[in-house]
């Protein structure tokens, strides 16, 4: 399963995509964005999961000492070029 996922306040659309190891969620950008914590938990609570990752060139909102075991309130994140 795949579907794209509108973020308000990013320019470009995100995909989710439902794999073996759960949620994944992708946003690539050209622009120079950044995902807020409240953008991070939204997407968690649109998803209606406990966990999901988030694979992005974007920035992330959260500082390395908020991260648990890589992950900051279930969202692990991946990053790509």
């Amino acid at each position: 399963m795949k579907a794209n996922y509108i973020l308000a306040s990013m320019t470009g659309i995100a995909t989710v995509e439902f794999t073996m190891y759960g949620y994944l969620v992708k946003y690539k950008t050209n622009e120079i964005e950044s995902f807020e914590k409240e953008v991070l938990l939204k997407i968690k609570s649109d998803l209606g999961v406990d966990s999901f990752t988030l694979a992005t060139n974007a920035g992330v909102d959260i500082h390395s000492s908020e991260l648990k075991n890589g992950s900051w309130k279930g969202i692990k994140f991946e990053k790509i070029s």
